[in-house]
């Protein structure tokens, strides 16, 4: 036996569900149980027994429940002392789409003996990285991460973010104060060329609605944030940090309405290793005071929703 089927024996026996550990481990569930099979003919016990879809642990999979738990932490441990021994001071921090990341970090790159790498992954990524012990801290959605959640797993929520619809002052929809996703298929839309970014959470809004449309123009990001407030035609955009825009010019050419729908809200958060805390709690306090600092701007401009 090995401890990668050793870690595998213990997220069937955490979950009591070979399809829901092969989804936490990523990995086929053929192939879990394969690895389950060849690892009862190495010990020549049984390690389980099926009561209808659950399975059941018998005596000899305690016991080795016991040595697993054993092995796996002490290899968490190892990996956790060369993680924090780092001595170049590299903070890995991985990001799900549309997350206004460059404001959250602001500051952070300044830290003293610290040094910040910032990655995107797709958002049916972000579990994947951050179970896999790569990334030091990550900002997503508990829609993404909530399956990889362990003992040392410490979570603090940033802010809430609504979908909203950006319109021109004097288009017909800057009349309204909301606009179904079924509507949206209807108008004319500007987007951005970013796939693993804001777009990232749009692809999805569109999967759980059953909806789809294709933009009238996409934007680079850089001509997105210097044209936007100019475009003819409404676009799509988040609401954290709505309170850091060009202030009253921005809002007397554009109105912004809430976009109504399956996932166009969620609760972005940040999450770390506690074993990890004092190397990263500077970046980690960094992240959170911006996140506030955001939030009060953003009520304070009483834009109302």
């Amino acid at each position: 036996m090995n401890s990668e089927q050793l870690r595998q024996f213990k997220a069937i026996a955490e979950t009591g569900s070979l399809t829901k550990a092969a989804e936490q481990l990523y990995v086929t569930q053929p192939a879990l149980s394969m690895s389950l099979s060849k690892l009862e003919d190495e010990i020549a016990r049984p390690l389980f027994t099926r009561q209808g879809k659950s399975l059941k642990i018998t005596e000899s999979g305690i016991k080795l429940l016991e040595y697993a738990n054993r092995v796996v932490d002490t290899l968490d441990e190892a990996q956790h002392y060369f993680n924090i021994n780092n001595h170049n001071g590299t903070i890995r921090l991985y990001r799900i789409g549309g997350t206004a990341i460059s404001l959250l970090t602001e500051g952070c790159y300044f830290l003293p003996d610290i040094r910040l790498e910032s990655s995107i992954v797709k958002n049916e990524d972000i579990a994947r990285v951050m179970s896999s012990g790569s990334a030091d801290i990550v900002i997503a959605d508990d829609r993404h991460v909530e399956s990889v959640f362990n003992k040392y797993t410490k979570r603090a929520f940033l802010f809430h973010q609504m979908l909203l619809l950006s319109v021109p002052k004097g288009h017909p929809l800057s009349e309204r104060d909301e606009i179904s996703a079924e509507e949206l298929p209807t108008i004319e839309i500007a987007g951005r060329n970013t796939p693993l970014g804001f777009n990232s959470w749009i692809n999805e809004f569109k999967k759980e609605n059953g909806i789809d449309f294709e933009e009238s123009m996409l934007l680079n990001t850089v001509s997105y944030f210097t044209h936007r407030d100019q475009l003819p035609v409404p676009y799509l955009m988040g609401s954290f940090g709505i309170g850091v825009e060009s202030g009253a010019e921005y809002f007397s050419k554009r109105k912004s309405i809430r976009v109504l729908g399956k996932y166009c809200e969620r609760d972005i958060c940040v999450y770390w290793s506690s074993r990890n805390s004092k190397k990263i709690s500077p970046v980690i306090d960094t992240i959170r005071n911006n996140a506030a600092a955001i939030n009060e701007k953003d009520q304070a401009m009483n834009y109302g929703f």
